[in-house]
């Protein structure tokens, strides 16, 4: 895996990082758990021997980089994994559901997350 921005993170942090939420899954069996920050942190942590502190800080760099590289309209592409873009929509007419009365939907930028075919194959394979 390969994380391609403007500004380089180490390549094996970010590949811990995904392998790691892996783990945390499979350790989860039968649940609906959501992970968090600090699952992540723990992951890293446990694998690489890092403080708790340093590790929580590798998180949030991480994060702070993909969301930084999405703010200036980067795509942000992580080999193996996937790719993050921003979506423009144009503003369009829509309807309440609830009560069927016309609404206007206004432009917006969405955040969209497209898995690539190796990370697709390897959650059907599931």
């Amino acid at each position: 895996m390969r994380f391609y921005t403007n500004k380089k993170i180490n390549q094996h942090l970010v590949v811990a990082l995904f392998k790691s939420a892996c783990i945390i899954e499979k350790q989860r069996v039968n649940t609906m758990a959501t992970i968090t920050r600090l699952d992540l942190a723990n992951a890293l942590r446990n694998r690489f021997g890092l403080t708790a502190t340093d590790s929580y800080k590798m998180i949030d760099i991480i994060f702070d980089e993909i969301e930084q590289s999405l703010i200036n309209d980067e795509d942000v592409k992580i080999t193996g994994f996937g790719t993050f873009k921003i979506l423009s929509k144009s503003a369009r007419i829509g309807r309440n559901p609830k009560t069927g009365v016309p609404a206007v939907i206004s432009a917006r930028r969405v955040a969209t997350f497209h898995p690539s075919t190796e990370f697709r194959k390897q959650v059907a394979n599931k």
